[in-house]
Parts: structure tokens; C-alpha cells; sequence
């Protein structure tokens, strides 16, 4: 038994998934700036609660995008 494979050139997969592929990549990048900014805000919640510090912190990195998400900078 015979299958055939029918090829799909790059071109062709580029115009058929390229934009759902950045629309993906940018909903992501959203998710994330999202994500920071929440545990940031968490965090500061910890920190009025305890009265104190509180672990786990965020990153520094997950401080800085919630900072530039917000458009502080």
C-alpha cells in the first residue's frame, strides 16, 4: 500500500501558520508582562501582611518587565 505525502513548501507553511504564529507569540508576551505584574503585586501584598520580608520574591527581571508594562519608565 501506497501513501502519498504531499510536501508543503516553506513559503506556503509560512503564509498559512505565520500570522498565527505571531499572534501567538504576542498573546504570550502579553501572558507574561500580565504574569510579572501579578506577582510583583503579590509580593508586595506578603510584604504589608508580614510585615516584613517575604519569600519567594520575584526576580529582578519579573520586577523590571511589570515596571515597563506599566509604562513607569
Amino acid at each position: 500500500m501506497r501513501f502519498s505525502v504531499r510536501l508543503i513548501s516553506t513559503k506556503s507553511r509560512e503564509y498559512l501558520f505565520g500570522t498565527k504564529i505571531k499572534m501567538w507569540a504576542e498573546r504570550a508576551k502579553e501572558a507574561r508582562k500580565q504574569a510579572d505584574k501579578l506577582a510583583c503585586e503579590a509580593w508586595n501584598a506578603r510584604m504589608l501582611g508580614y510585615k516584613g520580608p517575604a519569600q519567594p520574591s520575584p526576580t529582578i527581571g519579573d520586577a523590571i518587565n511589570a515596571i515597563v508594562s506599566r509604562g513607569v519608565v
